[in-house]
């Protein structure tokens, strides 16, 4: 099922997932290196050490219900009853990785589930954030650069790491009136969180907007991209259709020109 429903949500197929036994986790951030530096031969050194910071996650509860009334499964133009479960069944695993990757990003924002995990919107750190300028709230979006792997950004899965649809069972189903009757129920469940482990990890451009000038350019990218310390390339940029669509129309189109001279004629041939 995940693997039929995650062209639905890209994000799922790009971000590593480690799993933990229970429901939260801790995880230790370095914060400082030690101590080094030149000297005499005869000279020593102070001692010293790295600094960390130990921060903890919670992963948040992530649930679906599959309802179908038994009178739908019985019909007999509706096709088996099997797969008629298994499309609600394919339905709800792609919802729940569509939800998934909107939290990745907007966590318990407005966008986002406020009783879901914390998003990278909380996470980036604010000395790693390129502000576009734009002010015209209703057509901003963000871009995000992000470096995956344990020491960086990544899902966590509680639980040893379970995203379980149950099996269908008969249960009595309720219409819009109140009114009872029989049907087939299922549940997902899953424990799901995200780890930042490092303030270097993600950068952010932010009020990107339909303002004139104040679009995604290579020239924003370019000025992400030197918010990152030396030696660390981020795995992936995530942006909008929108934002795409601004990098693409901002950038000139260079025309080609081709000069074919006469064969046998001083300066014969082609510049392209």
């Amino acid at each position: 099922l995940v693997e039929e429903s995650i062209s639905a949500a890209p994000e799922m197929a790009l971000f590593p997932v480690r799993t933990v036994d229970g429901t939260g986790f801790k995880t230790l951030v370095r914060t400082g290196l030690p101590t080094v530096d030149f000297i005499a031969a005869s000279q020593g050194i102070p001692g010293s050490k790295s600094t960390f910071d130990n921060k903890h996650f919670d992963c948040s509860v992530l649930g679906g219900r599959i309802e179908v009334w038994k009178t739908v499964l019985d019909a007999p133009e509706n096709g088996p009853a099997q797969d008629i479960k298994a499309n609600e069944a394919t339905g709800v695993m792609e919802a729940a990785l569509r939800k998934i990757g909107k939290q990745i990003f907007y966590g318990k924002t407005a966008l986002g589930s406020a009783n879901g995990f914390p998003g990278l919107v909380s996470f980036v750190d604010s000395g790693m954030i390129k502000d576009a300028t734009g002010t015209t709230a209703d057509t901003g979006s963000s871009v995000y650069f992000v470096k995956f792997g344990p020491r960086d950004v990544t899902l966590v899965m509680g639980k040893n790491g379970t995203m379980e649809l149950s099996e269908f069972r008969v249960e009595s189903l309720s219409d819009a009136d109140g009114n009872k009757g029989p049907g087939e129920v299922a549940d997902l469940a899953s424990w799901i969180g995200l780890q930042q482990a490092s303030k270097n990890s993600v950068v952010r451009i932010k009020n990107l907007t339909a303002d004139s000038g104040k679009g995604l350019t290579d020239a924003l990218i370019a000025a992400a991209l030197d918010l990152f310390p030396a030696g660390v390339t981020p795995d992936a940029i995530f942006m909008s259709k929108r934002s795409r669509t601004q990098l693409q129309t901002s950038r000139s189109a260079v025309a080609s020109l081709t000069l074919t001279g006469k064969t046998g004629e001083k300066g014969g041939g082609s510049i392209h």
